[in-house]
């Protein structure tokens, strides 16, 4: 998967996509359910990936439960069926609210379904969880709730905090002149 994903920050997916399907072939009697669900996500063969990471979803607990569902929710979002990948990620987030990465991805979908005070009440607990893996997205994430909902100055007082925490991201400072004008 690591194989996959360096080949498709270079903009060749195609190629890493190989990597994928060969150890798939050459292993798939020996990986669990949720490593052939991600193989088969990552292939973007999601009804497939979908099956197998349910089986995981559904037989796995506690982060193992929660990795399951970042992927199940994904072929959800992929298939835009937001519902299922809400009603995903909220089964772990109900148990096990410090998950900052599944606040995201469910605030998106919350945000791409138009509930945007539902999306900003999930980036901002992830935002409370203080995790500095997913600290940025979170917070570019709610400046973009807040700016679809139409409340303009809560946008441009985040994203004031935003730049100053990352002044160096040049579509922010970019989004910040443009919120400074609504």
């Amino acid at each position: 998967v690591r194989i996959y994903q360096a080949y498709e920050r270079f903009g060749m997916a195609d190629t890493g996509k190989t990597f994928l399907q060969s150890a798939l072939d050459a292993y798939s009697t020996s990986l669990t359910p949720y490593e052939i669900g991600m193989l088969q996500f990552y292939l973007g063969n999601n009804a497939d990936a979908q099956s197998y990471l349910e089986k995981a979803f559904d037989s796995s607990t506690g982060a193992q439960k929660a990795a399951a569902a970042l992927l199940l929710g994904q072929t959800g979002e992929k298939q835009d069926d937001l519902g299922y990948a809400v009603n995903i990620y909220t089964q772990v987030l109900d148990t096990d609210p410090s998950y900052s990465e599944l606040l995201n991805r469910r605030g998106v979908c919350y945000m791409n379904s138009g509930e945007y005070d539902k999306a900003v009440k999930d980036f901002e607990a992830g935002l409370a969880l203080n995790d500095p893996r997913f600290y940025q997205i979170l917070l570019r994430n709610e400046i973009a709730a807040y700016e679809y909902s139409g409340d303009f100055a809560q946008a441009k007082t985040k994203m004031q905090k935003y730049i100053a925490l990352f002044p160096d991201d040049t579509e922010a400072v970019r989004d910040g002149i443009f919120l400074e004008t609504r």
